[in-house]
């Protein structure tokens, strides 16, 4: 047989991705954590490239929290921006160092929400192997439904 195209591994690795939420959301669940794609830290021990799940800025002298809702597009007006949910890169060395020193000042109360990522990397493997030794997993489940 041929060797599955990249699109073959990559719907697979997606579909296997996502049998895998549950896994770890029991996982998680019997570590003692409650989030599964959030969780809540202290600032003190945020660390650089964690993805906050909301915006802290800086806007007239003031430190404004603003929740990380699914829609929002752009930030308000902020003179700085000091933890921005959208930047992919997550935190900077140098907002880290912001955070903490407010939270030293007591400007800004030491808890920060943060996005948790899955490791895709497995998800990616297993989806090449499943590719090789079974198919297409998404054309499969697509005939099974369509009674082929």
């Amino acid at each position: 047989p041929p060797y599955p195209g990249p699109v073959t591994v990559l719907f697979n690795s997606a579909i296997l991705a996502i049998l895998l939420i549950p896994v770890q959301a029991a996982v998680r669940r019997a570590r003692g954590k409650r989030g599964v794609f959030r969780e809540e830290i202290r600032i003190t021990e945020l660390r650089e490239g964690m993805i906050p799940a909301e915006a802290i800025c800086e806007r007239d002298g003031r430190v404004e929290r603003i929740g990380g809702g699914l829609l929002r597009l752009r930030m308000p007006d902020c003179d700085r921006i000091l933890a921005d949910p959208r930047r992919a890169a997550g935190v900077s060395r140098y907002q880290v160092g912001v955070l903490r020193r407010l939270v030293r000042e007591g400007r800004l109360e030491d808890r920060i929400r943060i996005k948790l990522g899955m490791p895709y990397a497995p998800a990616l493997g297993i989806g090449a192997i499943v590719a090789v030794l079974y198919g297409d997993l998404y054309w499969r489940a697509l005939t099974a439904l369509a009674g082929a």
